[in-house]
């Protein structure tokens, strides 16, 4: 569980850590046109608050989990022995991913309905996602636990068990980094084109 609850942290922070000042900076003050007065791209404007997101989400994560294993396993940690050298770049890219989505978040709902964002979209993420148990588990249902690919929550969840319960099942790491890396082109693309729209009047 605790590996899930880590994808969790990240993913909270992560999309928080853009989606409210991104609100913000959309609302009736505009403060995101001083800084796409800055002498870089639109592009470069938005990867920086990815880039802010996701250093926000590493610090939840990497906070948490430490938290979270001397809470539910105490002195003894029992099964749970992080691979600190894979735990790092795999914090570092959930980070980036969450961070992503929450700017392709923040810029595709209108800032009045950011609310309703976390029991729409994030609650569904977290049950769907992996967060509970492992991915591999859900082979005995069928061709039905494809479709849990389609959370990137899922893979989050996945690259955390990997880096966190190295001896529990977890996805193959070729499909995990396939997951990962596509998730973050994709929402890194989809969310900084949908901030140049909202941005340049």
């Amino acid at each position: 569980m605790v590996p899930g609850l880590m994808a969790i942290a990240i993913l909270m922070a992560g999309v928080q850590g853009v989606l409210i000042p991104l609100v913000q900076d959309l609302s009736g003050s505009r403060e995101v046109d001083e800084r796409l007065l800055a002498p870089m791209s639109v592009f470069g404007v938005s990867a920086g608050r990815i880039v802010a997101g996701a250093i926000n989400a590493a610090a939840a994560g990497l906070v948490a989990g430490p938290a979270m294993i001397a809470l539910m396993h105490g002195v003894g940690l029992g099964d749970v022995g992080p691979n600190w050298l894979l735990l790092l770049p795999l914090v570092a890219l959930c980070g980036l991913l969450s961070a992503a989505f929450g700017l392709t978040l923040g810029t595709k709902v209108q800032p009045r309905f950011s609310g309703l964002l976390f029991a729409v979209v994030l609650g569904p993420m977290m049950l769907f996602g992996c967060a509970y148990y492992p991915w591999s588990r859900l082979s005995a249902i069928g061709p039905v636990h494809y479709v849990f690919l389609l959370n990137p929550l899922t893979f989050m969840s996945e690259a955390m068990r990997l880096a966190v319960t190295p001896d529990m099942p977890h996805m193959p790491l070729p499909l995990l980094l396939a997951g990962l890396l596509g998730y973050l082109a994709l929402f890194t693309l989809v969310g900084a084109r949908s901030f140049e729209k909202r941005t340049i009047l």
